[in-house]
């Protein structure tokens, strides 16, 4: 792999965007503090008033915005080169910042939620910029309990749990296996999901039992861990006066408990979709029963593709041509000002992601190596950044930072209107079956898997909030249970796979598979109506701007989507069904 200095700047982002130079940075940082120390003495002497409100406000937007560039900055420098010791002192220095900022934020959003609703509804009547922060005052109103029970301290020992799997994690040694020529490889989570993909099913058997040797090993710390971590977040429930955590998850996403419990049992309700696709799978594979390390491996490879990065650009240009002109111009913006880091060089952070900068722009990191999938990771990131873009020019701060799932859902839809463009480009019946195969692999893992994890999640928390207390083996069994009504009869679920829940980190996450599940039975559903002409290109744009100022379900509203009916997934089902029996015609 090459070092940095090898790849051409063509390639690179452009991150004197953020600051030119380090010394700038040095200088917003001390700035910063500066502005800290100014806080203190903010609003001391003075009555509430309109003027005074709306000053304190905009005042946390600033420290908010100013310290999200100098952590951008700081974050970025080291996400390209992990080696460069500058960036690890930026980093350290920025993570030192973030705790006053933080108790600085803490401190002004409990001084303004202090002010009642009422109260806030007379200080800005007749005041447009201050009105436009009446949403943000529900919210405020709504954390209140939390607020006023904050604690640094308090809050390092609920993270506490996630940080030591982490570390765990970090920590860990597999044994090492043998390749189809009895040569000696080691199994690392770096390599572990390309050994899944071996034409070698030994090999990829090996990989995954190695993995899981040493997961089961430490199946009680882990269990301890994650018990622990469902515990804090029950009372962080509690704090907030819901009964549950995935209540509290639901609401910060703005949707409720029925929606979700739609979502999930419709979900179960069609799992024979799932079982029908593994049956075509097992013949696919030829093989009785299909092993857990099986499930990412497809004979439908399409081997001979390796796109440039033009060629990937101008494919995305092309799947972009729904959301109108302007879409397209700001994705050349984009690649013109070069806000992407496109190669992988030693040193960067794997995968891909967007980190936005409101008074600058989104930024987008991702390791392009040619292959059909780092072309949906590109119009995925390109997703998020373009949304991001959209919310920035329209939202003032507070509402520039929009939900987990509305992110993923626009995210989503980009990578079906992909699918849909290079399906219809597809020349040869191999391309066809590729392609198809590809998403309907997707969809198995986005809706059928995640929905498999949220279901899983329900039931653990459920136990666990009630007091119980649980061991590795009360977990399998809740876990084997489900795996076998998920997939059916062709999956064998042996003793490995039962502990395959102690290696995903997602548990730790609580709830936000679902966000998965939901985000692409919307985009695989909303991408048919777009392709059909039924949702205008204005209301698509206007739900990108809508950032957090409404909530999910009134930006669903938008694009004519009912959430609380089950329509938008039993369309998408029967999606996956259609395309489903195009493959198995192809297959004759």
């Amino acid at each position: 792999m090459k070092v940095r200095e090898e790849i051409s700047d063509s390639f690179k982002l452009n991150i004197s965007l953020i600051f030119k130079c380090v010394e700038d940075w040095e200088k917003e940082y001390k700035s910063i503090q500066d502005l800290l120390i100014e806080y203190r003495s903010i609003g001391k002497d003075e009555s509430i008033s309109s003027s005074s409100l709306l000053r304190l406000i905009k005042f946390k937007e600033l420290i908010e915005k100013r310290f999200e560039k100098l952590y951008g900055y700081s974050l970025i420098l080291l996400d390209i080169e992990k080696t460069n010791k500058k960036a690890l002192l930026l980093m350290e220095k920025s993570e030192q910042l973030y705790e006053e900022v933080l108790d600085s934020l803490v401190n002004i959003e409990k001084a303004l939620s202090t002010i009642s609703l009422e109260e806030f509804s007379n200080l800005s009547k007749g005041l447009p910029e201050l009105e436009l922060y009446e949403n943000y005052f529900l919210n405020l109103a709504s954390n209140k309990d939390l607020l006023e029970s904050y604690n640094g301290i308090l809050l390092d020992a609920f993270q506490a749990p996630e940080k030591n799997y982490t570390l765990l994690n970090n920590d860990f040694t597999f044994k090492d296996i043998k390749d189809s020529e009895g040569n000696i490889i080691s199994v690392g989570l770096d390599n572990y999901f390309n050994y899944l993909m071996n034409n070698d099913r030994g090999v990829r058997k090996a990989s995954f039992d190695s993995l899981m040797e040493t997961y089961i090993q430490y199946g009680n710390t882990i269990t301890n861990l994650l018990m622990s971590d469902i515990k804090n977040k029950h009372y962080l429930a509690n704090k907030h006066n819901k009964n549950s955590y995935l209540e509290l998850v639901l609401e910060q996403d703005g949707i409720n408990l029925e929606i979700f419990n739609n979502l999930i049992s419709n979900i179960r309700n069609n799992v024979s979709s799932l079982h029908e696709f593994m049956k075509y799978k097992k013949t696919e594979l030829g093989v009785n029963n299909i092993g857990w390390f099986d499930m990412f491996f497809s004979t439908s490879q399409k081997t001979d593709v390796n796109y440039s990065f033009k060629e990937a650009c101008d494919i995305a240009r092309e799947s972009f041509k729904y959301f109108g002109k302007s879409y397209q111009i700001i994705f050349d913006m984009i690649l013109e000002e070069k806000w992407i880091d496109v190669l992988p060089n030693r040193g960067k952070e794997r995968g891909a992601y967007t980190f936005n900068i409101y008074e600058r722009n989104p930024f987008v990191l991702m390791n392009f190596t040619g292959q059909t999938d780092d072309v949906f990771n590109l119009v995925h990131e390109v997703g998020h950044a373009i949304q991001h873009f959209y919310t920035n020019k329209k939202q003032p701060y507070t509402y520039s930072q929009f939900s987990d799932i509305l992110g993923e859902f626009f995210a989503l839809l980009n990578e079906n209107l992909l699918f849909e463009y290079l399906d219809n480009m597809a020349t040869t019946k191999t391309e066809e079956k590729y392609f198809l195969n590809n998403w309907l692999e997707r969809f198995r893992g986005f809706v059928f898997r995640q929905s498999m994890y949220s279901d899983f999640e329900v039931k653990l928390h459920s136990i666990i909030e009630n007091g119980e207390v649980m061991i590795p083996e009360d977990i399998s069994e809740i876990y084997m249970h489900l795996l076998s009504e998920y997939y059916g009869t062709s999956l064998k679920v042996d003793k490995n796979l039962k502990y395959e829940w102690l290696k995903n980190p997602n548990f730790f996450d609580s709830f936000y598979s679902y966000r998965y599940v939901m985000g692409f039975l919307l985009s695989v559903t909303v991408a048919q109506k777009i392709i059909d002409g039924k949702i205008p290109v204005e209301n698509i744009l206007k739900g990108m701007e809508a950032g957090s100022s409404q909530s999910f379900t009134s930006v669903m509203k938008i694009l004519e989507i009912d959430l609380f009916s089950s329509q938008y997934i039993l369309d998408a089902i029967e999606i996956f069904n259609r395309k489903f029996k195009r493959l198995n015609e192809l297959c004759k």
